[in-house]
């Protein structure tokens, strides 16, 4: 099931339980996801496309919680939109696929770009980069 499908029907049990103060907040990162293809060429969003605007979204609800400490409602989203998210690819994993790009003679440029590709917004590319520096590839 798709992040899309997933917080469809997150907000269809939130407006089935008559929590309409959530099914707005999950209906409004609904239509952040559709901008996302309609600016770029009336398409539909790519599930990657997708789990970006649910991280950047997860990322705003932090910053926010971080200066209001009794939003009981921003942790209610943030539970719910980190529900949503498939399981990123574990450090062992990324480090394996980088030692066996190594082993073929990749450069960082290269091996970030198969990692983009392979995985695609399922890896932190910053955890990437740094393992490739603490590895020592140019």
């Amino acid at each position: 099931m798709s992040v899309i499908e997933k917080l469809k029907a997150k907000s269809l049990d939130l407006k089935r339980s008559k929590n309409f103060e959530l099914a707005a907040s999950v209906a409004f990162v609904l239509s952040e996801i559709e901008k996302v293809g309609k600016n770029n060429g009336n398409r539909v969003t790519t599930e990657d496309e997708a789990i970006k605007v649910v991280r950047n979204v997860l990322t705003r609800i932090d910053e926010s919680m971080k200066y209001d400490f009794s939003s009981g409602k921003a942790s209610q989203e943030k539970a719910i939109l980190e529900s949503v998210l498939p399981q990123m690819v574990s450090y062992e994993e990324v480090r394996v696929e980088i030692a066996t790009c190594v082993a073929f003679g990749q450069n960082k440029g290269q091996i970030m770009k198969h990692l983009r590709a392979k995985f695609g917004s399922l890896v932190d590319m910053r955890t990437a980069a740094q393992i490739i520096d603490e590895i020592g590839v140019a």
